[in-house]
């Protein structure tokens, strides 16, 4: 009977995740909103590239004069679903990766309350609603967290299966799931899975017997500290892995000495946006273009578009976390996760409260993460569980009374929300002029100040009037539906089984209607359209010598200045396509490397984001210089460049005719790679600003743990007559030849980063780095062969630490009387 019920759950679940994805599942239509494209896509391409080669995803050559690929957690190469990648194509394993993650949070919500004891229609209204929620449909545009959020209730079940149990089986298993976590290493989430897991423990210490989630054994207060710790500990080796090569990755970045308070802070969960929980996209949802009708709750969000698109949960599940927090008779329960909910709340509000000041200022590690709002997904966890023991508290046996007092609350609320809705949207003297002002006010920003709105935005401003007037109507129409369907279980006019089953429908509907269009699709032509620029660069450098693009426009989401929109429709589809279509990021699906490119996530070796802000420091021809020197051949710009060495070659229209896409070349580029004669050591840095940057290169020699600066000066040209040949050129290995009559250098304008090995004719010699970003090694005269391989120490020392754990794992569910055995 427990075998068919469950089963049922999952089969609802696995269909009404089909149904909610049918678009993308039945035809070619794939993810692409915001960071999947711009961000994700080419990421994870370059990994579903390495494994079909049949290596390990260690290097990224395309950005950054090359990066730390794997080290990166949000290329996601060592995460489980990676092995999609073995058993399907790439787009499919792409999008089924995001569409599983949703399916599985649903189904491990529902083990979650099976295990609590919650009655079987109150665990699938709380496995629907944490899988079709906004919170984490709007999740889909961010992947690691997607994965983290959709683990958590697995990893509640396993911690507290290990807690009541204390076997060694059900800590491994713990240590498992939490390990999983792990390897997508995002700072705020797992800050927040570890404070919610520790409180659980600690929680648990007091347990009563007769609370009904303990167990008939009290628990042993130091053993649920020692079970915690002993989980913990074997998941950090377990992910090793990955850790170890992200930690020396961080500290390598721009994150190693963490964000300023203002970066950190930024994205906090404004207290208005909690409107979105009750009311469907209440501020709308952002189109990324220049209408405001679309979207207009910018000021509540940092002036910006939202980083969680949506926070609905439905009136009628907000109402019943309500009521479990007054009527479920799991107190102790009920007040743990009220507690944790609370408290996640107050660090998803971020600045706007002083707890986040508090902990920036007093954790050091804390400055390392960025956008508070993340915290939300325990704040929403929690409103998820209320809403499950709301509804097990009001249709259990003898609650009639109750249940009727609270249905009268909500039909009168949702009158009122009717009598609103009516109002607003149809537009009465009364209500327009406070709701103009209102309005007014949340779409200004410093840059837009409110008298520009009230001049530009009149037709916008009756627009968001009248949808939000249908959003607040709807949200009661819904909630008028749930309570009529309670009534007459009530009545006694339907079973409770029946009445559920009603309800149930009401919120998948509900949901559906809200939720099914945050992330939109695109179409797989659309999709792998090469851009017109790309072919005709690629068509240019057939079978040339490796060269780099440069793009000044780095900022993926805001046009350059002087132009608003620059696409051909005003749509989310258009805005995305012009910057696949002016390349920028996503010139990496085209194997084009780029020089000084700065992503999203800031896990950009240090050496190349200090030379992108030094650039901003130089004068226009030292800006040409170094470009030069970085081998940038093509450099995709909007304004004119008028530096004779860069010539415009072609223009593209990319949606906007008054502002073509501009291609200018550099035929002076410096090569890949190239020699240069050793000259005196620099004994001051005060002569560094004096050094030319298209003659001079400062090299820098590790002693004694220290680098220390020398120079050579020599123009480029020049020492084109000694030669140097690129052999073969892959994202872990690149084989020179070079030939000279003298002493020389051989530098690579690639990232010297650590792991990086160079041999000479086979044998190991010492890398210094040259420009302060470029690998580099002496040459004496002759002929010789010159090898740069990328082995980390970091992933070796990591996959030995993992492999030792997963033994200790194995060895553990091998052996039934040691997986038995109790702590």
């Amino acid at each position: 009977m427990r075998f068919r019920r469950d089963l049922t759950c999952a089969l609802v679940l696995l269909g009404l995740s089909t149904a909610f994805f049918a678009d993308v599942i039945f035809t070619d239509k794939n993810f692409f909103f915001r960071d999947v494209l711009a961000f994700q896509y080419p990421m994870r391409k370059l990994v579903y590239e390495a494994y079909q080669e049949g290596r390990l995803p260690l290097w990224n050559p395309y950005l950054f004069q090359g990066s730390p690929l794997l080290a990166n957690p949000n290329s996601l190469a060592l995460y489980p679903s990676s092995l999609l990648f073995f058993v399907m194509p790439f787009d499919a394993a792409f999008k089924f990766g995001y569409i599983f993650h949703i399916f599985l949070g649903g189904l491990f919500f529902y083990l979650l309350c099976h295990e609590w004891g919650l009655s079987p229609w109150s665990s699938l209204w709380g496995s629907v609603l944490y899988s079709f929620c906004g919170f984490n449909i709007s999740l889909i545009n961010l992947n690691a967290i997607l994965n983290i959020v959709a683990l958590f209730p697995l990893l509640i079940w396993a911690t507290h299966r290990a807690l009541k149990h204390r076997r060694l089986g059900d800590v491994a298993l713990g240590a498992l799931v939490l390990a999983l976590q792990l390897l997508n290493a995002e700072v705020f989430t797992l800050l927040g899975i570890g404070a919610f897991v520790m409180a659980y423990a600690l929680w648990s210490v007091f347990g009563s017997r007769s609370d009904p989630l303990q167990s008939e054994n009290r628990f042993r207060r130091g053993t649920s500290i020692a079970i915690v710790a002993a989980m913990a500990a074997l998941a950090v080796a377990l992910s090793c892995v990955q850790w170890l090569p992200t930690a020396e990755l961080i500290e390598s970045s721009g994150r190693g000495t963490g964000y300023p308070y203002g970066h950190a802070s930024f994205w906090s969960l404004h207290p208005l946006s909690l409107l979105q929980a009750v009311f469907p996209n209440f501020y709308g949802i952002p189109p990324f273009t220049s209408h405001y009708k679309s979207y207009w709750g910018f000021r509540y969000h940092d002036g910006h578009e939202p980083y969680i698109l949506s926070t609905y949960l439905t009136a009628f599940a907000v109402a019943l976390s309500v009521a479990g927090l007054v009527w479920s008779s799991r107190r102790r329960l009920v007040g743990f996760v009220a507690f944790s909910g609370l408290g996640s709340l107050l660090l998803a509000m971020g600045k706007f409260t002083p707890l986040f000041d508090w902990l920036y200022q007093a954790l050091p590690f804390f400055s390392m993460g960025r956008y508070p709002v993340k915290f939300f997904f325990i704040t929403n966890f929690c409103l998820i569980l209320l809403s499950a023991l709301g509804l097990e508290a009001l249709f259990s046996e003898g609650c009639a009374g109750r249940l009727t007092r609270f249905l009268r609350f909500l039909m009168a609320v949702a009158a009122i929300l009717l009598t609103l809705g009516i109002s607003v949207r149809f537009g009465p003297l009364f209500v327009r002029t406070p709701l103009r002002s209102f309005l007014v006010h949340s779409l200004s920003t410093e840059e837009t100040p409110a008298r520009v709105i009230q001049e530009r935005m009149d037709r916008d401003l009756e627009g968001i009037r009248k949808e939000m007037g249908n959003k607040v109507s709807l949200t009661a129409l819904f909630l008028l539906g749930s309570s009529f369907a309670s009534l007459l279980f009530v009545r006694g006019k339907i079973s409770s089984r029946g009445c559920l089953a009603a309800l149930s429908a009401i919120l998948t509907l509900d949901l559906f209607a809200a939720n099914i269009g945050l992330n939109p699709y695109i179409g797989r032509g659309a999709l792998e359209e090469i851009p017109e620029v790309a072919s005709w660069i690629s068509k240019e450098e057939k079978g040339g010598p490796p060269f780099r693009i440069y793009t000044p426009y780095q900022n993926l989401w805001i046009a350059p200045k002087g132009t608003q929109v620059r696409v051909k429709t005003d749509s989310i589809i258009s805005g995305t396509l012009f910057f696949k279509h002016s390349l920028s990021e996503l010139g990496t699906l085209y194997h084009f490397q780029y020089a000084l490119h700065r992503t999203v996530d800031d896990l950009a070796p240090l050496p190349a984001l200090l030379w992108r802000e030094r650039l901003k420091l130089f004068t226009p021809r030292q800006i040409q210089e170094a470009l030069t020197l970085f081998n940038v051949k093509y450099v995709l710009e909007f304004e004119d460049i008028r530096d004779p060495r860069y010539r415009k070659v072609k223009e593209f229209d990319v949606g906007s005719p008054d502002h073509p896409l501009k291609v200018y070349r550099n035929d002076h580029a410096a090569p890949r790679a190239f020699l240069v004669r050793k000259k005196s050591p620099v004994t001051s840095p005060e002569r560094f600003p004096k050094l030319s940057l298209d003659r001079d290169i400062i090299l820098e020699e590790l002693k004694e743990g220290k680098y220390r600066p020398r120079w050579m000066g020599e123009r480029l040209r020049d020492s084109q007559d000694r030669r140097v040949r690129i052999i073969s050129y892959r994202p872990e290995e690149v084989l020179l030849r070079a030939v000279s009559d003298e002493e020389v250098h051989l530098v690579l304008t690639d990232t010297c980063y650590p792991g990086w090995e160079a041999t000479l004719n086979g044998i190991a010699v010492p890398m210094e780095r040259a420009a302060f970003i470029f690998r580099a090694v002496a040459v004496p005269p002759g002929d010789h062969a010159v090898r740069f391989v990328y082995r980390p120490k970091s992933f070796r020392r990591g996959a030995t630490v993992t492999l030792l754990g997963l033994g200790i794992v194995i060895v553990i569910f091998a052996i039934p009387s040691l997986r038995g055995r109790r702590l």
